[in-house]
């Protein structure tokens, strides 16, 4: 997303031992074929720098760039999102990736605003529903606009059909003057939607990603750091119907055990916390804490790490 005050950046490592030329394909937020190009990297080698300056066609414009694996090869790519002083990660996407999935954390309101990121990686159109949940996992209407049109909604099931290799904004029409929202949203899709979401702390200009989270593990695992004026946080979704309990194993650095505990949450409910506010065992530590997934259940989890001044970003979750 080039538009506004936005820029996206690109790392791309090649992690074979032979030198690579990676295909790069351009396409509008239509899925319209705009530009092509080829990275080369030589063995285990790496590049990074900004759409807008490597392919100008990508100036002041929404899409996608399809970064290809050459033959017997292997890359590994990482977005870059610039919002004058806000930076932050982008996740990728991959061929691999099943569609639809869960968001742990959504919000806006009282100096927060999520925005959703939506694309059809297949090669037919494809329809999909964006549903939002509140802390006790009922529907959440949310107020929500559709920059490319300009229409707006207050919806918690929004459905709309993505063309092949189209993408799609949704935005939360924020208020900072009103109390909070937070909860989390689901993706599913008669196709290959896949994405994620941007959430800003308007209050500092701050932004962060939360990934679609697809994966289905025995355990999540949040690596924590409370020391130095560094505090983690960490939300929790029950992507089920049905209400779980999930156990909590909190470790030191040397991985010594130093509390159990449980969430309960309610179906397709919702929680966040601070964890020395919550497991005071963890102030002014490092570990890591160890979130398993109920038999037969499916939850999800995203960390969030911050500073007193403001910075914020997330954290990727371990899985076990």
């Amino acid at each position: 997303d080039n538009t506004g005050s936005l820029v996206t950046g690109v790392a791309i490592a090649n992690l074979s031992s032979s030198s690579a030329g990676v295909a790069a394909i351009i396409r509008d937020d239509n899925g319209a074929q705009i530009g092509t190009g080829t990275i080369s990297l030589s063995a285990q080698g790496h590049t990074s720098f900004m759409l807008n300056a490597q392919f100008t066609v990508t100036n002041g414009k929404r899409g996608t760039v399809e970064f290809q694996t050459p033959t017997g090869g292997q890359i590994s790519v990482l977005g870059l999102r610039a919002n004058g002083p806000a930076l932050t990660t982008l996740p990728v996407l991959a061929s691999s990736d099943g569609p639809g999935g869960a968001i742990a954390h959504a919000t806006y309101n009282g100096g927060f605003t999520s925005t959703f990121y939506l694309v059809n990686t297949g090669s037919a159109s494809a329809s999909f529903t964006l549903s939002f949940f509140d802390e006790s996992g009922n529907p959440l209407s949310v107020p929500v606009r559709l920059p490319q049109t300009g229409a707006t909604s207050t919806t918690s099931a929004l459905t709309q059909t993505l063309a092949a290799g189209a993408m799609l904004v949704v935005e939360t029409m924020a208020n900072d003057t009103a109390q909070s929202v937070v909860g989390s949203a689901q993706l599913t899709t008669t196709g290959n939607v896949s994405g994620f979401e941007i959430f800003k702390w308007t209050t500092f200009g701050q932004e962060a990603s939360v990934p679609l989270e697809t994966r289905t593990p025995s355990s999540f695992v949040l690596v924590f750091d409370d020391t130095n004026g560094l505090t983690t946080g960490v939300a929790l979704s029950n992507v089920a119907a049905t209400a779980v309990s999930v156990s909590a194993r909190i470790y030191d650095d040397a991985g010594t055990l130093l509390q159990t505990s449980s969430v309960n949450l309610a179906g397709r409910g919702h929680t966040s916390f601070l964890l020395p506010s919550t497991y005071s065992v963890t102030a002014n530590k490092r570990g890591m804490v160890e979130f398993v997934v109920p038999a037969g259940g499916k939850i999800n989890a995203v960390g969030l790490r911050a500073k007193s001044d403001g910075t914020l970003t997330t954290i990727p979750v371990l899985v076990r």
